[in-house]
């Protein structure tokens, strides 16, 4: 498993936090498990960027609630096997020459988020069972952030500003806007690069170029996990890995002086309130990533 598959966090990252940690082997599983369980428990799909063709019954509204977000972009509405287009925006000087459209509000950048309203202008969602169709990308990313590649070692690393590095969206030059070509190891050539690889064994945390494009200025797009959602599963994961040492215990006394009492809740009260704010209460809808 990975941050790109599922996972919440690394091992790396748990290894860190817990004092004298379990084999490798128990913290990878409980990595995978907890991840399953708070995505479970927010009705969330994958957290990071993924493309989703999804099937909606129409209502006779002019809305459409997307069920996976943040909302990155939109690239295909259909409805009743119409093509939508993006509407033409209010005081626009060159506006389109269809009337009518999609518009939606396009994600501030910053976690939790939140589900996206496709409005439709001279249109609507018309009545019908699963007549419409979107094909969209949703998930927590950063987008074009500006590095300068060094003159060495030929590393930048992401800025990371809302949460751990998790999945790499692409490298472009912001004076030309051509894109880098990604490879999976090895030394770069000119128009390429090497992006972080969080989940192995000993981290790599930089993006790596090759010497031939130091000092130019690349456009950084990546996926990550909101720190706040990480630090949940790394809690967890340490309390799981704790209970190991004592399953089944409620309470136990030490040399009758004090008595140690321990919380067995399935979630922590704590954990649930940083959860909240990520949970989707949207059903689910026909489609998978793709």
């Amino acid at each position: 498993m990975s941050l790109a598959s599922g996972d919440l966090t690394t091992l790396a990252a748990v290894k860190e936090y817990i004092s004298n940690p379990p084999s490798d082997k128990v913290i990878s599983a409980l990595i995978g498990r907890i991840s399953v369980q708070i995505r479970s428990i927010l009705n969330r799909n994958l957290l990071v960027p993924v493309t989703y063709t999804q099937q909606f019954s129409g209502q006779g509204t002019r809305q459409l609630v997307l069920p996976e977000w943040p909302l990155l972009g939109l690239s295909s509405l259909k409805v009743s096997g119409i093509v939508v287009p993006i509407a033409p925006q209010i005081n626009d000087p060159n506006p389109p020459s269809v009337p009518y459209g999609y518009r939606f509000q396009p994600w501030n950048g910053v976690p939790p988020g939140q589900p996206a309203v496709l409005d439709l202008i001279g249109l609507s969602f018309c009545r019908g069972f699963q007549n419409v169709v979107a094909t969209y990308s949703a998930g927590y990313a950063v987008t074009g952030e500006a590095q300068t590649i060094p003159a060495t070692p030929f590393q930048v690393t992401p800025n990371t500003p809302f949460g751990s590095w998790a999945t790499d969206q692409g490298v472009s030059f912001a004076d030309t806007g051509v894109s880098l070509v990604a490879i999976s190891s090895g030394t770069p050539t000119t128009g390429q690069y090497l992006p972080p690889a969080p989940g192995l064994g000993s981290p790599r945390l930089t993006y790596t170029f090759a010497a031939a494009d130091t000092l130019r200025t690349v456009l950084l797009s990546y996926g990550f996990i909101p720190g706040d959602l990480e630090q949940v599963a790394i809690e967890l994961i340490s309390e799981r890995a704790a209970y190991r040492t004592r399953v089944g215990l409620r309470s136990q006394s030490l040399a009758g002086q004090e008595t140690i009492s321990y919380d067995i809740s399935g979630i922590p009260a704590y954990a649930c309130e940083m959860l909240r704010a990520y949970e989707s209460v949207l059903p689910p809808a026909i489609g998978a990533p793709v």
